[in-house]
């Protein structure tokens, strides 16, 4: 690859980072590959036997795309995204059948890796200076393509191998919404008082890629509710606190000392109020867990936005 090429695979590497690929999962041209499956596959793949007699019985190299992408998310759902870049739209036909070559190889994988291939040409830089052309392995081991001729953010690829949202997933949304409502309901707390306990909920079991999970969220599975209650109560805000600071690193200490203050006016005294306290009273270790079932529901299907929507909608009908 030459160096006005090698500027234009960059490009399409900051164009993914800023579509929400992992900057440590994207990778250029890899020489080494972790998933000994994918590693495997790709051993026999190098582009070089496009140029050679089909029948030929000796190894060829590794093949080795110019972008590469693996996440794995739970067994059934690993995302797998690889591209092929040509310096000018003139070449997109060769940058599909580059791509076209390596998804051959991976063909085998499906349906348990949702495997994406991009042929792109030109300069993403440049509105129109630039084609894309989409293909996917089907539930059939067959390479197809889609109609997207642009890049998309990293779930909206994985969408394409998800199951539609379906009544059953609302049934769930239902029955865990009506269950921290009936929590709540029991310990008396008012309506504007448990959305912005929900809110903060949400705040701490966030867990940003590549950081340690938090105290509350590391023992989210402790079936000991009494001790998970004290853990959410003595940690509540310093998790909160450090999640934030996470997220909003770079000089932005003013809005994370903004959104901190918001939290111990509003949401701290809720979580230390009366009506949490008790013997045996273990409500917020139970709705904390409650909310981690959505965020599971949520990050496994990816369905992000239509999860939390509906869930919003239900629990302020009550």
């Amino acid at each position: 690859m030459n160096d006005s090429e090698s500027n234009k695979v960059v490009k399409i590497y900051n164009a993914l980072l800023k579509h929400n690929f992992s900057e440590d999962l994207l990778k250029i041209q890899p020489t080494q590959i972790s998933n000994q499956r994918i590693n495997s596959a790709l051993s026999n793949a190098s582009k070089s036997i496009l140029k050679k007699n089909k029948d030929l019985k000796k190894k060829v190299g590794r093949g080795i795309p110019d972008i590469y992408y693996f996440n794995y998310f739970n067994e059934g759902a690993n995302f797998l995204f690889l591209a092929e870049v040509k310096k000018t739209v003139s070449q997109q036909e060769t940058a599909i059948n580059e791509i076209k070559h390596y998804l051959s190889f991976l063909k085998n994988l499906s349906p348990k890796y949702g495997i994406v291939g991009l042929a792109i040409s030109g300069d993403i830089d440049i509105e129109d200076g630039y084609k894309i052309n989409t293909f996917i392995i089907n539930k059939v081991k067959k390479v197809e393509e889609l109609k997207i001729g642009y890049l998309q953010i990293e779930k909206a690829y994985i969408k394409q191998f998800l199951p539609p949202w379906n009544d059953k997933n609302y049934e769930k949304i239902n029955q865990i919404t009506e269950s921290i409502n009936k929590k709540l309901d029991g310990i008396r707390i008012s309506t504007h008082k448990r959305v912005s306990l929900v809110a903060g909920i949400f705040i701490v079991l966030h867990h940003k890629e590549n950081t340690e999970e938090k105290k509350i969220l590391k023992n989210i599975y402790d079936t000991n509710l009494e001790r998970l209650d004290g853990i959410i109560k003595d940690n509540f805000l310093t998790d909160i606190k450090t999640i934030l600071e996470e997220e909003f690193l770079g000089g932005q200490i003013q809005k994370v000392n903004d959104k901190i203050r918001i939290i111990k006016e509003t949401i701290k005294p809720i979580v230390g109020s009366e009506n949490f306290k008790g013997k045996g009273n273990t409500t917020l270790a139970e709705v904390t867990k409650d909310i981690y079932e959505i965020k599971q529901l949520t990050s496994q299907s990816n369905y992000s936005g239509d999860i939390l929507a509906n869930f919003f909608q239900q629990f302020l009908r009550y």
